[in-house]
């Protein structure tokens, strides 16, 4: 995984300190003191100095063993009104996000059975045959490659997100803030080559 080439990257630097902490929560650069931070998003901030690395879609997943018990739902009103659903939970407003399938179609998912705070959770209770998922494609794909989730409405077009790196706009960055992110962008963007 990427983050152990950057940890292995600063052996040299054995005083540089990471303080890295992963969740949806949208922080502020200022308010939460972020030299680095990586965001999906639609388009990066204005006090932004940013780096695209790639594009994220989303997919609607259920298991085999799910499907086969309820049949495919018949559209998207069907799967929202009839079918266990998960929710990933806004940590600000502790309720859960709604899906935003794409602009014109978003609903919320209320009959959800399955909160959690972290995508990873939601993935592992759309394996485990308990609900229908909307992920990002980069953690459901080797699901769906070896059949272990199916894609629900592949057909419908869904909303395109963007991963940024990114460091707030300043005159002065110290030299190992720099070094980071620099770093962090070429493991980052090799990564996205390599796949």
């Amino acid at each position: 995984m990427w983050i152990f080439e950057l940890l292995t990257a600063l052996e040299p630097y054995p005083d540089i300190a990471i303080d890295w902490r992963v969740g949806i929560d949208k922080l502020k650069s200022v308010d939460d003191q972020i030299d680095i931070g990586l965001r999906i998003c639609q388009e990066p901030e204005l006090d932004w100095v940013a780096q695209h690395i790639c594009t994220f879609s989303e997919k609607i997943v259920a298991s085999p063993a799910l499907l086969k018990r309820l049949d495919f739902p018949k559209d998207l009103q069907d799967l929202a009104q009839n079918y266990p659903l998960s929710g990933l939970i806004d940590p600000k407003l502790k309720r859960i996000w709604q899906w935003q399938i794409n602009a014109e179609q978003r609903f919320m998912p209320n009959r959800a059975i399955f909160f959690a705070s972290d995508v990873q959770s939601e993935l592992q209770s759309a394996l485990a045959g308990r609900t229908c998922s909307y992920l990002i494609n980069s953690v459901c794909d080797p699901y769906l490659e070896n059949s272990r989730l199916v894609e629900l409405f592949p057909e419908i077009e869904k909303q395109k997100w963007q991963l940024y790196l990114y460091r707030p706009y300043q005159t002065i960055v110290a030299e190992r803030v720099m070094w980071v992110y620099n770093r962090l962008k070429e493991i980052l963007l090799a990564k996205i080559v390599q796949t």
